[in-house]
């Protein structure tokens, strides 16, 4: 009940109100809550980052997220999870890049993003699964840049006949926002 009432405050846009709440369910590391390893809990704090625009942060939580399910994708439930945060981690890093003034960062934005959703795709087919697919769809109707990026790296992929592996992938956002 605690989750769902932390989801309908980001929903809401009361923010404070679901920091306090998510962070309570989270809890420290000196004082883990009940949600300090509930996968739900994790993802709807990055979606309560992700929410107040704060992008790098999101993309850092959802990246741990991806690292500690890796490999352990086996169960559908968790694969989903997987994927989920997948997204959310590609979604931040675009968003950060897009966000800032440094044309630099915009540009590594959208290149590690792309680059991220081809990896994805060329090893899971369908973005790994029907919901996973759809978030990417739905990203790339709203973020056509993204798709462009993303179409011409899966044309030179396809191009050079390799195929990469989403497996390991979680980079590292730089910057806090």
């Amino acid at each position: 009940i605690q989750l769902q009432q932390a989801r309908e405050l980001r929903y809401l846009k009361k923010f404070d109100e679901a920091n306090k709440l998510i962070d309570e369910i989270i809890g420290t590391k000196e004082a883990p809550g009940w949600g300090n390893k509930d996968i739900d809990s994790l993802l709807e704090k990055v979606k309560l980052v992700e929410s107040q625009e704060k992008y790098s942060v999101s993309s850092s939580m959802a990246s741990q997220i991806v690292k500690a399910l890796v490999g352990k994708s086996s169960d559908n439930q968790i694969k989903e999870k997987y994927l989920e945060a997948y997204y959310h981690m590609v979604y931040g890093l675009y968003k950060y890049g897009e966000t800032s003034k440094d044309t630099a960062k915009i540009a590594k934005g959208l290149s590690d993003a792309a680059g991220l959703i081809e990896k994805l795709e060329s090893s899971q087919p369908d973005f790994g699964s029907i919901d996973s697919k759809k978030r990417f769809n739905d990203l790339f109707f709203s973020e056509n840049k993204l798709k462009e990026a993303y179409e011409a790296l899966k044309a030179k992929r396809a191009a050079s006949g390799t195929k990469t592996d989403a497996g390991n992938s979680a980079p590292k956002t730089g910057d806090k926002k």
